[in-house]
């Protein structure tokens, strides 16, 4: 049995980064946006030129209080500070991790079951 679904949403771009303290593999959206060029504004703004500053070392497990140097490419203070830069052709297709720009469906107010597919 499969029903027919008519969802009402729209479109929207989402800016996916990993934290420069965290793994790999994390992820962190920022967004929504209404258009990709919003998205590359907002994402161009906060870049600057690369600088080396320190932070706590979240791999350091024997609570020693260590600290490391980071090389950041986002400017100090700002939402993007402590994230890695998005890298070629993750500016086009989500990376190995979902690192990227994604498309994504926000915003269902309402499902409606049309009919019933036989």
């Amino acid at each position: 049995m499969r029903y027919f679904v008519n969802a009402i949403a729209e479109y929207k771009f989402v800016l996916v980064l990993n934290s420069m303290m965290g793994n790999t593999e994390g992820a962190t959206e920022f967004g929504p946006y209404d258009t990709r060029d919003q998205l590359l504004t907002f994402y161009e703004g906060e870049l600057v030129e690369p600088y080396m500053d320190e932070g706590p070392d979240l791999f350091d497990y024997s609570g020693s209080g260590k600290t490391k140097k980071y090389s950041k490419t986002f400017r100090k203070g700002g939402p993007l500070e402590w994230y890695n830069p998005l890298h070629g052709q993750e500016f086009y297709t989500p990376g190995y991790y979902g690192h990227g720009i994604h498309e994504v469906l926000v915003g269902v107010d309402s499902i409606n079951k049309l009919e019933l597919l036989s």
